[in-house]
């Protein structure tokens, strides 16, 4: 879906990290037109619980995201003393994926732009209440 720069939306979204993007192809999923203003990418690695990537499947994209990140079998949960806390196992269908944050940023970038069109992230935006 591409629109004119002049199209209004139906929602405006400031912020666009990995909950403003997603909450952007949840919107569009449903109908709903959603602007997002601004994108800085930041680097470091991330779990995504089973709930998360349910999520991400339910907007068709599981390839993309096993493709970028990394199916894990288990999670340990340690004290500061190294202490075992916790262990649980994850199956395939209650899956937790291991991903860098910035590369799973552009992905939902990218999906943004091929499904919503290039004017629905605009960068230099400042958003201000109103009184």
């Amino acid at each position: 879906m591409s629109t004119s720069p002049e199209t209004t939306s139906d929602v405006v979204i400031a912020g666009a990290g990995i909950a403003g993007l997603t909450a952007a192809l949840t919107l569009n999923a449903q109908g709903i037109r959603p602007v997002i203003l601004e994108i800085k990418p930041l680097g470091v690695g991330i779990n995504l619980q089973p709930p998360a990537v349910e999520v991400l499947t339910r907007l068709r994209l599981r390839e993309r995201l096993e493709k970028l990140g990394v199916p894990t079998s288990s999670a340990r949960y340690l004290a500061r003393e190294g202490t075992l806390l916790a262990e649980r196992t994850f199956s395939p269908e209650e899956q937790q994926i291991a991903v860098h944050r910035g590369e799973l940023q552009n992905m939902l970038l990218d999906t943004v732009l091929e499904r919503l069109g290039s004017d629905a992230v605009r960068t230099g935006q400042r958003v201000e209440g109103s009184s």
